[in-house]
């Protein structure tokens, strides 16, 4: 604790100091003194004062972490929760339960049997089996990894340096960091990006704190065992702070059985320093808790840095009278000393389960709620507060749970027709497959304003669709179901109120099936709408679909309906051996957005582009994409394969063509009979000419006509001008001549012989019935010669 005393003085006397320190570590005064100055000196000193009272400060805002891969939601309405596991990769080299990591010798934990790396750790991700709920039966909607560490105590920290041991040299980088999972054999490299979060050099303790998504790792590999390894510390005594280093995980899960919950999960930094006042307070809104009985609160956090034996730092929540704050604390802490460097994080197991993890601190609890004196029914907003009195200490992620009220509407998916039955279970390039839509209302009251949602997945087109109800609109590749209100209370919960059905067709292009990550259908989507009596408004509620293996049989399962496409005959027949490299023109300017090119191209939404294919430790792209250039696209969560987009600037010449359109001669008799235009080029081409476009595929090239002299007696000659057009809206023009006449000859039907009888001079006079017919019902002349004559 710093003491100052500062007594009144007079112009040009002395005056006196006091500056204590309490042995309290992560300050830099080491003596007790008292000192005399001269009053030039006061401005020195003020000025100190004031700048050491900002060292508590947040040195990156705390937001509400979002996902691409969930729709960019802050808070997570689910049937669900969030579990939070870590574990230390640091410890003292003679471990101690109570003993702090300041000025004692840190070691690394290695517990992964892998001569490979130098530090390593594991804990068990495990999921809640509330209301029956099988844990594999759960869909993972967002993982976050994070980490944090100090590893070093001299006048700066590198963010990469150079650790050597054993005979195994490794250079470390603080965004850096390798994850294993269940079943997996061997370590996937996982990078921050370097906005995320916090890497000091030359401040803040060097206690850094880094993020990295990894929902689609998570998803893969499932509940189970994961080693986090080769963090960037170090070994040694770090001096007066010390050394520490750890890591942490948050998943939101979802499941069909469990409760609804609204979850949120908050990153940031915060450098709190001790033997200060300063606290900080965190704003949560936008949830909505059940409407009566008790509401459960579950909190989690995770901060780097706290010491067991130095108290003074706490974490508050404020009182739903908003009177006061309640002071928290969990199995594992006190509520005057809440970072304490324990993991407490329901009874998972961990490798290793130390009560001391020197630095580091992960805890997920119950906040206490007796008779809803913290939160109550109804409520949609909280705070929190944080703060030190003695202990420094980081604080960088935290989550919230609370017992929600939505009303319940289940959309579910199904494939309810193949068209080549010989392919059950899987599709095929070219084919067409019909998705069935079925929705209930599963709630205690009607919902107005129902609104479905389905992304059209990228490498499928749409081919049409059939509702019974509401309206369907299709926008940007995604059908919107308008159902409004039909979703009224039935009699019978699973009574379906309504379906749809949407037929799409496997898309046929070598760049997209060339790549084996990329070979599944994915089905997914979201309702939104708003209870009629509680006036609730939900959004982003998945679909839940059926599974017919596994322990999951016969339950509904939240989460992406996978179909896998079986592409291999495809691409032999069509592919050859290259890879295949998909272009893209671009029409204006020097730079296109990424979300274009995924558009034009056909790529999975939300990925990642760069420049090279070995993306270990490379940041993606932010921004705009230069234009010309080749990039490599890897789909969220993958590392490992990737799809090459090749961006040409347009060129600004149009299509060519080698011949000439060949007339046509057409029998009719009026307007009606000219042939009707031709819509694609390959149809052109068969007309004896040749088109080619450098910057656009034939197949996307847009063909449009207009005809010019189409009145007139017969024949009738029509001049039809043929404009193609690439995608830039460069054109050619090409003009055809159609004529249109009557070349069959009239038709007639000979008369009965006739017997004419004459006078004496042989005249005579006969009447002869002639009927002919001729095709375009004009007028002719009809001419006869009598050769009896």
């Amino acid at each position: 604790m710093l003491l100052c005393a500062i007594p009144y003085h007079f112009p040009n006397r002395p005056f006196w100091l006091q500056i204590k320190n309490n042995k309290m570590k992560k300050r830099d005064l080491n003596t007790r003194a008292t000192k005399m100055f001269s009053l030039s000196l006061l401005v020195v000193l003020v000025f100190f004062v004031t700048t050491f009272s900002v060292f508590g400060q947040v040195r990156v805002p705390f937001t509400q972490r979002t996902s691409p891969l969930a729709g960019g939601k802050k808070i997570y309405s689910i049937k669900g929760d969030f579990a939070m596991v870590g574990n230390t990769n640091l410890s003292l080299w003679s471990y101690d339960p109570d003993e702090n990591n300041s000025n004692n010798y840190m070691a690394y934990v290695d517990v992964d049997g892998d001569s490979k790396t130098l530090n390593s750790s594991s804990a068990t991700l495990a999921f809640s089996t509330e209301n029956g709920a099988i844990p594999e039966c759960s869909n993972i909607v967002f993982a976050g990894l994070y980490w944090t560490g100090r590893a070093h105590d001299g006048s700066s920290s590198p963010n990469t340096f150079t650790v050597t041991k054993g005979g195994v040299t490794k250079n470390y980088d603080k965004r850096v960091v390798s994850l294993k999972g269940p079943g997996a054999t061997n370590y996937q490299t996982i990078t921050a990006n370097a906005d995320d979060i916090y890497y000091p050099t030359n401040s803040d303790g060097y206690m850094y704190s880094a993020y990295a998504e990894v929902t689609e790792y998570v998803r893969q590999h499932g509940v189970g065992d994961y080693f986090v390894a080769d963090m960037a510390l170090r070994e040694g005594d770090g001096g007066s702070t010390g050394y520490y280093g750890g890591w942490g995980m948050i998943v939101v899960y979802e499941n069909t059985k469990m409760k609804w919950r609204d979850v949120t999960v908050f990153d940031g930094h915060a450098y709190v320093q001790g033997s200060t006042t300063i606290s900080h307070t965190l704003d949560v809104s936008g949830f909505n808790t059940v409407q009566s009985g008790d509401v459960n609160m579950k909190l989690g956090l995770m901060a780097g840095e706290g010491d067991r034996s130095i108290s003074g730092d706490y974490f508050d929540i404020r009182n739903h009278n908003n009177t006061s704050w309640v002071r928290l604390s969990h199995g594992g802490n006190s509520t005057d000393n809440f970072f304490n460097s324990s993991v407490y994080t329901g009874g998972n197991s961990r490798n290793p389960s130390l009560t001391n993890n020197t630095g580091l601190d992960i805890a997920m609890f119950d906040i206490p709620n007796a008779d809803n004196a913290v939160i109550k029914n109804n409520q949609t907003s909280t705070s929190f507060r944080y703060g030190s009195t003695q202990d420094t200490y980081i604080i960088f992620c935290m989550a919230m749970a609370v017992d929600a009220y939505i009303p319940e509407a289940e959309v579910e998916t199904g494939v309810k027709l193949i068209s080549n039955p010989s392919t059950e279970g899987y599709v095929v390039p070219g084919e067409n497959i019909t998705i069935g839509v079925d929705i209930r209302n599963k709630g205690t009251e009607a919902i107005h304003d129902a609104l479905v949602t389905i992304p059209i997945p990228f490498n499928v087109n749409y081919v049409s669709h059939s509702a019974a109800h509401g309206v369907v609109n299709l926008q940007n590749d995604t059908l919107y179901w308008n159902i409004d209100d039909l979703l009224v209370l039935p009699g019978d919960p699973d009574e379906i109120l309504a379906s749809l059905s949407i037929t799409l067709q496997v898309r046929t292009d070598c760049h997209i099936f060339i790549n084996p990550c990329t070979r599944f259908l994915e089905l997914n989507g979201s309702v939104s709408g708003t209870g009629a009596t509680s006036f609730t408004s939900f959004s982003g509620v998945g679909f839940v679909h059926y599974v017919n293996e596994g322990p999951c049989i016969g339950i509904p399962v939240f989460g992406v309906q996978k179909i896998p496409i079986d592409a291999d005959l495809f691409l032999a027949n069509n592919c050859g051996s290259t890879v295949a490299v998909s272009s893209v023109t671009i029409c204006s300017g020097a730079g296109t957005s990424q979300q274009e090119v995924i558009n034009e191209a056909h790529l999975p939404a939300n990925s990642s582009f760069y420049t090279v294919t070995d993306i270990q430790g490379v940041d993606p792209i932010v921004g705009d994409l230069p234009v010309p250039g080749i990039f490599y696209v890897f789909p969220p969560g993958i590392d490992d394969c990737w799809f090459e987009i090749e961006l040409i600037a347009d060129d600004g010449q149009g299509p060519q063509a080698t011949g000439s359109l060949s007339s046509i001669i057409e029998e009719g008799c009026s307007v009606s009979d000219i042939p009707a235009a031709v819509t694609s080029v390959s149809a052109l081409e068969t007309m004896g000419v040749a088109i080619s476009d450098e910057d656009t595929e034939d197949v996307n090239l847009v063909v449009t006509s207009s005809d010019s002299g189409a009145t007139g007696p017969c024949p009738i000659v029509v001049s039809r001008t043929y404009t193609i057009s690439d995608e830039c809206g460069n054109s050619l023009e090409l003009v055809q001549t159609i004529t249109i006449r009557d070349n069959t000859a009239p038709t007639f039907t000979a008369p009965a012989d006739v017997t004419i009888y004459t006078d004496a001079d042989c005249n005579y006079d006969v009447d002869v019935a002639f009927t002919g017919e001729r095709k375009c019902h004009r007028a002719f002349l009809l001419y006869t010669t009598d050769p009896g004559r």
